[in-house]
């Protein structure tokens, strides 16, 4: 950029900015330009001196820093980076782990049973072992000593009820002790017995055969750990987008080729805003059908080349479940991204008064008499129902179905969508076909504003395509791990009532003494009288 002061028909060239360009917009010659000036403090000063105004002097910024940043990067290049240098993260867990607050922990590990632990488990089982076997070899004595002095019912019957003869203290703490000890393993086995362990089993790489036939078994239990923690979602999932009919068409060059036909002349009778604005409304309506399909097909490309960050392996139904909340999410979040866009659009037009080539919002307005270097100025359309000055969004006429007001965005939005259902409306000369509602039927009702269609991202449905094949192999579980309970273990308990069965014998022993004196002591208590 040149700085020279200006005399006419004399421009003397005073100062260079260095990579500072001019241009036909302001904010294109910006954009190409670089801040190369400003990290040089001689011509920093030497650009401030050139203002008549003393704000030269409130200017006491140093120097940009050339290490920091580069001095010959386009101010477009910062604006494409957000006009960001660097980013730097702090990540705090002790405040991620107290927002998360962790219930309860689960430790899996895998273990043996110590020396010692197993040295106890042997010595109570041979000592169980020992005691059982002698209690039986007693036992089975005892009935073939019967059975040689000749077994008989009267005889069984005779020796059964001596068992329940309690005159005598040792048959009586006999009987006691068999009796706990019985009573005692009985309850031990049924808790051991019955008592439900889960059992855990692993399974490497599984197949995708392998992994259904497991999910159907133990839908609740299994886990699969996933061998690619980050996955993008275009590698298993497919959407497409499905727009109202009027994006599939080219209002605009149909017209134009209505245009420059013979038959334009069916539409001199028509007045000449409509004439005008009638073209601009469908042009605004093909440029707003394009901006909203690019903002859906990169809202859909950054939602596909995200990922989906997980260390499970996912369940058929839960992927589903997690696509459908996804899309619920894009068609709430995208939607109101445009909308923001476009009221952004819409306040910059009606806040600077532009004017628009139909003459609708302002015109010059010129002198009645001609003065030489007159300065036109404007001046606001205004009828009876309308002021563009004061209500920019109001209307001025409704022609065959089709809104005309101050400005074409604005008139174009309040308009319905029945213009191009329409041939009288849409054109006279059986050129151009309307659009066939039976054909492809929408969700909108052709009495919808545009803007209510635009406001849903002229969308009629998202179809999506999801492969849980190409998610499964790029998952690539590496381990899968199933649980399950077993009710009910026979020899568990065995082997807990052959273990114990020494300690209860010698506790029962102890016990049934101790209860048949103190029984005993209390039937025999003799009470002293006086004669």
């Amino acid at each position: 950029m040149k700085i020279d002061p200006y005399k006419p028909n004399d421009h003397l060239l005073v100062f260079t900015v260095p990579n500072f360009f001019v241009g036909c917009y302001p904010l294109e010659a910006l954009l190409l330009s670089t801040l190369e000036c400003f990290y040089n403090q001689s011509c920093m000063e030497q650009l401030y001196s050139y203002y008549h105004v003393p704000l030269h002097k409130s200017w006491t910024l140093p120097a940009l820093n050339s290490s920091l940043s580069s001095s010959n990067e386009t101010i477009e290049s910062m604006v494409n980076q957000l006009m960001i240098a660097e980013w730097f993260e702090n990540v705090n867990f002790s405040s991620y782990y107290n927002k998360c607050a962790p219930k309860s922990c689960i430790i899996e590990y895998n273990a043996r049973y110590s020396p010692m632990a197993i040295i106890n488990i042997v010595t109570g089982v041979l000592g169980g072992l020992s005691l059982g076997l002698q209690m039986l070899i007693r036992l089975a004595l005892f009935i073939i000593e019967k059975l040689i002095a000749g077994f008989s019912f009267r005889s069984f019957s005779k020796s059964f009820l001596e068992l329940f003869d309690f005159s005598d203290e040792e048959k009586s703490t006999h009987l006691l002790h068999v009796i706990v000890v019985i009573v005692i393993l009985y309850a031990f086995y049924m808790h051991q017995a019955f008592d439900s362990d889960v059992i855990k089993k692993e399974i490497r790489k599984p197949s995708r055969t392998i992994y259904d036939n497991l999910i159907k078994q133990y839908p609740d239990s299994l886990n699969c750990s996933c061998s690619e923690l980050s996955i993008q979602y275009y590698s298993f999932l497919n959407i497409t987008a499905h727009f109202h009919q009027i994006c599939s068409r080219d209002f605009v060059s149909e017209a134009w080729n209505v245009v420059n036909s013979n038959s334009w002349v069916l539409f001199l009778g028509i007045e000449k805003n409509y004439a005008y604005a009638g073209l601009a409304q469908l042009q605004a309506m093909v440029s707003l059908c394009k901006m909203s399909q690019d903002i859906v097909h990169d809202s859909l490309d950054q939602l596909l080349t995200s990922h989906l960050v997980n260390n499970q392996l996912l369940s058929l139904t839960l992927l589903k479940e997690h696509i459908q909340t996804l899309i619920h999410d894009f068609k709430i979040r995208v939607p109101q991204t445009l909308m923001n866009m476009f009221a952004l659009i819409r306040m910059t037009t009606t806040a600077n008064k532009l004017m628009v080539t139909y003459g609708t919002s302002w015109i010059f307005a010129f002198p009645p008499t001609r003065i030489s270097h007159h300065t036109l100025h404007t001046v606001t359309t205004v009828t009876s129902d309308c002021n563009c000055a004061l209500t920019p969004n109001c209307l001025i006429k409704n022609i065959l179905g089709i809104q005309i007001g101050c400005y074409v965005t604005e008139a174009v939005c309040q308009s319905t969508i029945e213009c191009p259902y329409d041939r009288h409306c849409l054109d006279l000369t059986n050129t151009s076909q309307p659009l066939d509602d039976s054909i492809e039927q929408s969700r909108f009702l052709t009495n919808s504003t545009f803007e209510s269609v635009f406001n849903e991202l002229m969308l009629e449905k998202l179809v999506h395509n999801l492969s849980y094949d190409a998610y499964f192999n790029r998952c690539a579980p590496s381990l899968c791990t199933r649980s399950s309970s077993n009710e009910s273990n026979i020899i568990k308990g065995f082997t807990a009532l052959v273990s114990l069965y020494g300690g209860v014998v010698i506790i029962g022993k102890l016990a049934a003494v101790i209860i048949v004196k103190l029984l005993r002591c209390r039937s025999t208590r003799v009470i002293a009288t006086a004669n």
